[in-house]
């Protein structure tokens, strides 16, 4: 379990682990840990950053996706 005293959580996303992208395992982690700040009711906030294959939008769909979002 996560202590946080804020109100809100700054998640930055540089490049999974082979440097393309994140995989679903990757992202699922990340899953579990923002399902755990919402339920502090703390509001998250993910930033992915890009690469020249725009892996960032992707990899952010898909985090919304697994977190059931959509």
């Amino acid at each position: 379990m996560w202590l946080i005293q804020l109100h809100w959580a700054y998640i930055r996303m540089h490049s999974g682990q082979w440097n393309v992208g994140y995989t679903d395992e990757e992202l699922s982690i990340w899953v579990e840990h923002i399902r755990s700040f919402l339920m502090q009711e703390i509001n998250v906030y993910v930033y992915f950053n890009n690469d020249p294959d725009g892996n960032a939008i992707r990899d952010a769909q898909r985090l919304y996706s697994l977190l059931g979002c959509c």
